[in-house]
């Protein structure tokens, strides 16, 4: 009965306590991401795209949006992994079924150019509209530039 009530009281639930496992990776992961980025910029660290792609694929493995993101970009890239668009696109949806606006932005221009996915205009147009609306300022820019219908 004690758990009942909690259960409506807190909304907890069985499986809340692997939820919040995963929720306590989550520093960790942002660590990592943290170290990755500086070696994938050189600031702070020796520029060294392998070793940032290996970083960001341990913050992935544990779920973490930026992490996922970046990962994608450099398989688009090419930078430190093989490249494979495919494998970025994958990514990119997987930080953005976590509201990541960076993923969004990244998909649209993906469908924008036809890099991983096939070219579709339409797509490309709301994915970017919905990053510039909540504030994305590289949708905003990519908007201004590119020939895609309204």
């Amino acid at each position: 009965m004690l758990r009942l009530g909690m259960t409506l009281l807190f909304g907890l639930t069985a499986a809340q306590p692997q939820a919040l496992a995963v929720d306590q990776t989550m520093p960790e992961a942002a660590r990592l991401a943290d170290e990755a980025n500086k070696y994938f910029t050189g600031k702070g660290a020796p520029q060294d795209d392998a070793h940032a792609a290996a970083l960001y694929q341990h913050a992935a493995d544990m779920g973490y949006a930026p992490a996922l993101h970046n990962l994608g970009l450099m398989y688009a890239e090419g930078r430190g992994v093989p490249q494979d668009e495919f494998k970025a696109v994958d990514y990119y949806r997987a930080a953005m079924a976590q509201s990541y606006a960076p993923a969004v932005t990244s998909l649209g221009i993906a469908y924008a150019e036809g890099r991983g996915v096939s070219r579709e205009p339409h797509t490309a147009t709301s994915l970017l509209r919905r990053a510039a609306a909540g504030g994305d300022r590289r949708a905003k820019d990519y908007l201004a530039r590119a020939n895609l219908p309204p």
